[in-house]
């Protein structure tokens, strides 16, 4: 049986940290509750027989981080402070030490993506029998799913996060580094009024 471990990157909710493109719309309160919700959602969503790993922002407290998801997670899961630097070194990091703890394949989602369900991490583990690397593209130019089975850093540099090449980058990092890429259904992601709106529109949260 491989051991798969899922790392989700997440803030604390504070107002004014959390869905900036959010707030300028709707305000730093009503965004940080937007993502709280989306948070809620995200988790509950995983399949519980899945292994869970948060990787957090560690400018908030393991214990508050646990005290706040308890309920979302609905199982125990592990907690690890994201490190140092910007997205691609805190990525490139939680993989490493993922793979360096024993999991046989590893991958990383966030908390802007509503419609991830459990066919879609079904299908994912599953294409990752057939690849090097999974990944799952948003309809902004970015990704909401990646998976490895082993590390890869050349993924997570030079990139130009939060743009609309980050996706088109990535790929071209995996075929520098010589690995065999398969996509999933490309996905929404909730960064702004219009995202929130379309995605409870259809049926999400709130």
């Amino acid at each position: 049986m491989v051991k798969s471990l899922l790392l989700v990157f997440v803030k604390y909710p504070v107002p004014g940290q959390v869905k900036t493109r959010l707030a300028a719309d709707l305000g730093a309160e009503a965004a940080t509750e937007v993502y709280r919700e989306m948070v809620t959602r995200v988790l509950q969503r995983i399949p519980r027989r899945q292994a869970v790993r948060v990787v957090f922002d560690g400018r908030q407290a393991e214990a508050d981080y646990r005290a706040w998801l308890a309920n979302d997670l609905g199982k125990e899961a592990e907690f690890r402070a994201q490190a140092e630097g910007d997205l691609g070194r805190r990525l490139e990091n939680a993989f490493a030490e993922a793979f360096a703890d024993g999991w046989q394949t590893v991958g990383v989602i966030g908390s802007d993506c509503l419609e991830l369900n459990e066919e879609i991490y079904e299908d994912a583990w599953g294409k990752l029998r057939a690849a090097d690397l999974v990944i799952g593209p948003s309809h902004d130019g970015g990704y909401y799913f990646l998976a490895l089975k082993k590390p890869a850093p050349s993924l997570f540099a030079d990139i130009s996060w939060s743009t609309e090449k980050v996706f088109e980058q990535t790929l071209g990092a995996a075929v520098g580094a010589g690995l065999v890429s398969l996509e999933l259904t490309k996905l929404h992601d909730v960064d702004t009024l219009a995202d929130w709106e379309r995605a409870r529109a259809a049926g999400g949260p709130g």
